[in-house]
């Protein structure tokens, strides 16, 4: 049955087709997918080749309209369908088409945004909600001006399921085509706002995100460890791209919207970035990602976070050495990548932490940290001198 209606369906490409007829031919096999159980795998890829064929002769409204009259009825494998249903016919919108159904959109987004606040139940809906971030990366990547502060509620939602007990490669996909969509828009176009407004969109959001991409990061453990190690444990490949995936968007986030970072946001980052072991697989991620806060944040954030982490190194005993040592490059990148007078005025601050170096030297036995200070001092052979001055004049 299902091939006759394939090829029927085939035959009337390219004709003028009774939509009311075919939205009817198209319900029915939306229908008969949410029936057939997940193991009948052959009947199920014929619907839904059939569904696409049905839903290749309509409008891009009349999908729209009949996968909202399935969303609004409530019955979980229809809605599940229905998104589906939006996934491929959405992607192949025509712009006039688009703009069209911008109203049906925004139903699609609330819908969204509601189902994923809701406490999960069962399996069932676990797929629904999977359905719906696959969903908000379809509309992210077609949205009009006039959907993005729609989506833009959503962000803080999707950033809330980067966590163990879900999809996080799902979630982290729909938060990557969210934001870059959304505020990486907002701040190409940010002539048309004043600077106070574009915070006031970018930072609330901002301050979820980050802990949730960093947590993502935190969670992939075995990329901690030696490569020899990693290699061994399954599935380190797909925790590598879920790191590479969280980095890429905080690299995003650094250079779009580094203004709004703050000292509190950063110093959680700069600690995780120092913990990792050099041959270890998230250490090609994080690495390079510890140098680039150093060059690209202002100066004085980042000069506020490396004396929060130095003041926390100082007190602990976990690590010193080796967190010392990253602490020490990153320091040598700020040095390098901004002007004489921000180095100057930080150079009490930076010669401090020098002689605070020996503390480590002391207590570990290594001489690594002071190694770096060493380079330090010939990085900075400009201010060095001055630094020593301000700081014999306070003793």
């Amino acid at each position: 049955m299902l091939t006759f209606v394939q090829k029927g369906l085939r035959r009337l490409r390219g004709s003028a087709v009774d939509e009311a007829k075919t939205q009817k031919v198209l319900d029915l096999l939306l229908e008969l997918r949410c029936h057939v159980p997940p193991e009948h795998r052959v009947i199920n890829s014929s619907v839904d080749v059939a569904t696409d064929d049905a839903n290749d002769l309509m409008s891009v409204r009349g999908v729209m309209e009949l996968a909202v009259t399935r969303i609004s009825g409530g019955n979980r494998s229809l809605q599940d369908g229905s998104l589906h249903m939006v996934i491929s016919r959405l992607g192949r919108a025509s712009t006039a088409a688009r703009e069209e159904i911008n109203n049906v959109i925004i139903f699609v987004i609330d819908f969204i945004k509601n189902l994923l606040m809701s406490p999960p139940s069962d399996n069932e809906d676990f797929l629904l909600r999977k359905s719906a971030l696959e969903t908000l990366v379809t509309i992210s990547a077609t949205a009009l001006p006039g959907e993005l502060a729609t989506l833009s509620k959503t962000v803080s939602v999707v950033a809330s399921y980067l966590n163990d007990d879900w999809d996080t490669s799902t979630a982290l996909t729909a938060l990557i085509a969210l934001w870059y969509e959304v505020f990486y828009s907002w701040h190409s176009t940010a002539h048309c706002f004043h600077s106070k407004s574009l915070g006031t969109r970018v930072i609330p959001e901002l301050k979820k995100v980050l802990p949730a991409l960093r947590s993502v990061i935190q969670r992939s453990r075995k990329l901690w460890y030696p490569l020899s190690t990693c290699l061994s444990l399954i599935p380190a490949a797909m925790d590598e791209r879920k790191v590479g995936d969280a980095v890429g968007l905080l690299n995003q986030l650094l250079e779009t919207h580094s203004n709004f970072w703050s000292s509190t946001d950063v110093v959680p980052l700069l600690s995780l970035c120092g913990r990792q072991n050099d041959s270890s697989l998230a250490a090609k991620h994080l690495q390079p990602f510890a140098k680039r806060l150093a060059r690209q944040l202002p100066a004085e954030t980042m000069l506020l976070a490396v004396k929060q982490l130095w003041a926390e190194l100082k007190k602990g005993d976990d690590d010193r050495e080796q967190r010392s040592e990253r602490l020490f490059v990153v320091v040598r990148e700020w040095i390098k990548s901004h002007q004489r007078p921000q180095v100057e005025g930080a150079a009490r601050d930076l010669f401090t932490m020098l002689l605070e170096a020996w503390d480590i030297v002391v207590s570990t036995g290594s001489r690594r940290p002071v190694v770096l200070a060493v380079d330090l001092t010939s990085d900075a052979r400009l201010w060095l001198p001055r630094a020593r001055a301000s700081v014999h004049s306070s003793l």
